[in-house]
């Protein structure tokens, strides 16, 4: 095996490639929309947190919000960082089948989109078990390793958290989620009052 002299980053000096990365928080949190400017920062080669990208193309693996409200959602973004130019994001409907039980297909959709970053959203539901058995995170960590990119796992938290921030350590379900995650972000979204959620 070759000896690397560090690891590549998915996000200069801030996210590692390999891990993989997990945005986990409370429902309407913004974790969605966190992932959603990650991914285009890396579609489009730029910046992600003032920190630069290596561009790739984006399979988004859909377990949660829909295509159309994913669609709207990943517009509103593009607006918001005044993107005209559809970026190579290609959206996936995983239609509740396990994450493990689709990877001849994905990998087919990864090599026709040529993708270099998968995301998930959100991960309990790709594991096809509830997230509190060990084998939840371990069905998802095998099949990672088979698709063999630079992923990102959105993931929830318990309703107990929800209610007292100061308790959430890890995302909901077994400690392996924790383990197998090179770093997690903690997404606590403020919601301004009069404003929807999305």
């Amino acid at each position: 095996i070759p000896l690397l002299a560090e690891i590549p980053d998915l996000v200069g000096g801030l996210m590692p490639a390999e891990g993989p990365p997990i945005f986990f928080g409370a429902g309407s949190a913004g974790k969605t929309y966190l992932a959603l400017s990650l991914a285009l920062a890396c579609a489009t080669g730029g910046q992600w947190l003032g920190r630069e990208c290596e561009k790739r193309g984006v399979l988004w693996i859909d377990y949660e919000t829909g295509e159309r409200r994913w669609g709207w959602r990943l517009r509103r973004r593009m607006a918001g960082l005044g993107l005209t130019d559809e970026p190579p994001i290609h959206y996936w409907d995983a239609q509740g089948v396990p994450l493990i039980d689709q990877l001849p297909a994905l990998r087919q959709a990864i090599d026709r989109h040529a993708c270099g970053l998968v995301v998930i959203d959100h991960a309990a539901a790709a594991a096809g078990v509830k997230p509190e058995e060990s084998d939840a995170a371990l069905r998802v960590q095998r099949a990672l390793g088979r698709i063999n990119l630079p992923s990102l796992l959105i993931a929830h938290i318990t309703g107990e958290a929800e209610r007292d921030p100061a308790q959430v350590l890890r995302p909901f379900g077994s400690i392996f989620w924790r383990n197998m995650a090179r770093c997690m972000w903690y997404v606590n979204g403020v919601q301004k009052a009069g404003s929807q959620k999305t």
